[in-house]
């Protein structure tokens, strides 16, 4: 049911450009995927996509990206998990589904995407030295529902380029997950877009790890339903926070349905007890992938730390 620019059963694909060319008056699908890594029985393999270019949205030049188009898709038999999969050093536009296989061990790294609506990345394991830019107003972004893997972002940049409210990461449904941010940066186009950095509902039995990053104009750490309070456990750490709009530039919390000061968010929930609040980080172009900071505090929290590099 979907279209593909090339089929394979696993190895290397490597310094290949992959677009979809169907202009939207003429499109016969509804969704396309430019990869696809397929065996019946993938237990154990292992495919390498290296160097490569996927652009999607029907016609690349046609700037009404509509289509539902999936960079890179591997699976077995009726979905089944893959083996082990690696993308790197890929640029990405134009896309809905972004990276959205089923795998035993997913790495995404060294890439470039730029998202026009929600994605999800179901299976992932481990994204490290990534740059992510949503452009759709109004969606739910980065959004993983009872997402299936473990997940760890290391020395990822995210850019919001959009001016409606939105959430970077939700859990939905989920239980028995785990989730680690470290070394990630995280801005936006309007400072109140990102209203929430997680969105936590009807979840259980989470542990989410959230140290030495710094994120620009956010107005609300955390929001979780009381019924699954009592089942998450939590590691925040060493982070700086600015948010353009809350009291003096500082966000709130909202932890089991209760809201909570930051201050409060230290002390009762002895969360961030070493993290600075109310401290622009000063990106210097986050639109052109720049995410170099002038704040002082960054150096002197995170020394050492290396953030994502647009080289």
């Amino acid at each position: 049911g979907s279209k593909r620019n090339w089929y394979g059963g696993y190895g290397l694909v490597e310094n290949c450009i992959a677009r979809y060319n169907e202009d939207r008056d003429t499109v016969r699908l509804p969704s396309a995927t430019m990869g696809v890594f397929f065996m019946t029985t993938p237990t154990g393999l292992t495919a390498i996509c290296r160097g490569c270019t996927f652009t999607g949205g029907h016609n690349p030049d046609d700037s009404n990206a509509s289509l539902s188009t999936v960079a890179l898709f591997a699976h077995g038999s009726a979905n089944t998990a893959y083996g082990n999969i690696t993308l790197d050093d890929a640029t990405i536009s134009k896309v809905f589904g972004d990276f959205s296989c089923i795998s035993a061990a997913k790495v995404f790294k060294n890439s470039t995407i730029n998202c026009e609506k929600s994605g999800s990345f179901s299976d992932l394991t481990t994204v490290e030295n990534c740059r992510f830019t949503y452009n759709s107003n109004g969606q739910i972004l980065f959004v993983d529902d009872d997402f299936t893997r473990n997940v760890t972002y290391r020395g990822c940049a995210f850019f919001f380029n959009i001016t409606a409210t939105t959430f970077w990461l939700q859990f939905d449904g989920a239980s028995n997950k785990t989730i680690t941010a470290e070394n990630c940066s995280f801005a936006t186009l309007d400072p109140s877009s990102l209203t929430e950095l997680f969105r936590i509902r009807s979840s259980t039995d989470l542990s989410i790890t959230f140290n030495n990053n710094v994120v620009d104009s956010l107005n609300l750490i955390q929001n979780t339903d009381s019924a699954s309070e009592s089942t998450i456990v939590r590691s925040f750490a060493s982070n700086l926070y600015y948010a353009l709009y809350g009291t003096n530039n500082i966000p709130t919390v909202t932890v089991g349905g209760a809201s909570r000061t930051f201050a409060q968010w230290q002390s009762d929930e002895s969360q961030d007890t070493a993290s600075v609040a109310g401290v622009e980080p000063g990106f210097t172009d986050v639109v052109n992938g720049d995410f170099t900071t002038t704040a002082t505090e960054v150096a002197t929290l995170q020394a050492g730390v290396e953030y994502y590099s647009a080289s």
